[in-house]
């Protein structure tokens, strides 16, 4: 699957739609503290015969950041769009217990992975509008797919793996002021981050292990 070429027809189509029933359009900036973590199907095989028993998985997530800018588009009655384009980078500590694997020299224990991204957000957003605050603030609900190439080689267990990231995202958005907004969000993987091979049983052959990146965002941002 063409995820750039989805992207681009995306766009396109949203933005033939604005042309007529646009209502306010807003351009921001943005910037976001990113916590990541994977969530693999490797499970680490009993093995008898072995000196030191594989041990189970194990993720410590570090802490990322993302830099962007945006635009909000309100089409009708709360609802709009937001798309935009930023860069952003996060990444993992990995203990994978001593797993044999089909890369490099077939064993591997700990491993920190980083991911380098320019990312674009294809978002629907609707406004809560609440006469009693909406001077003050306004909250807001969105979710829509968030698509991320590679800025660098991805380069696990030194081998290149997938370019391109597809996450969905869940976000809560509250604008002060018409100008000002804090959000948070989660982003739920769409596709594998990198894929090898392991031992995962006690045949001893080798199996495909899929591997997913999730994480958590909280951002604030400005719109003029």
């Amino acid at each position: 699957m063409n995820f750039s070429k989805c992207l681009l027809v995306l766009i396109v189509c949203l933005f033939s739609s604005v042309s007529v029933n646009a209502v306010k359009v807003k351009f921001g900036i943005n910037v976001d503290m990113l916590m990541s973590s994977l969530t693999t199907s490797y499970k680490a095989p009993d093995l008898p015969d072995m000196d030191v028993p594989l041990r189970e998985f194990s993720c410590s997530p570090k802490f990322g950041m993302g830099f962007g800018v945006k635009v909000k588009i309100d089409l009708w009655k709360g609802l709009g769009i937001e798309s935009g384009v930023g860069y952003s980078f996060y990444g993992m500590r990995t203990d994978w217990g001593g797993m044999l694997h089909d890369r490099g020299a077939g064993r591997v224990e700990e491993s920190e992975i980083k991911f380098d991204n320019f990312y674009f957000p294809v978002l629907v957003f609707y406004k809560i509008n609440i006469p009693a605050i909406r001077y003050i603030f306004v909250p807001s609900v969105s979710t829509g797919p968030v698509i991320e190439f590679a800025a660098g080689p991805r380069t696990v267990f030194g081998e290149n793996n997938t370019s391109t990231l597809v996450h969905w995202k869940f976000g809560i958005e509250l604008l002060f002021k018409e100008h000002f907004e804090f959000s948070a969000g989660y982003n739920l993987p769409l596709n594998n981050a990198f894929t090898f091979g392991a031992v995962i049983d006690s045949s001893r052959k080798y199996k495909t292990v899929n591997n997913k990146v999730n994480y958590w965002s909280v951002g604030v941002g400005y719109f003029f």
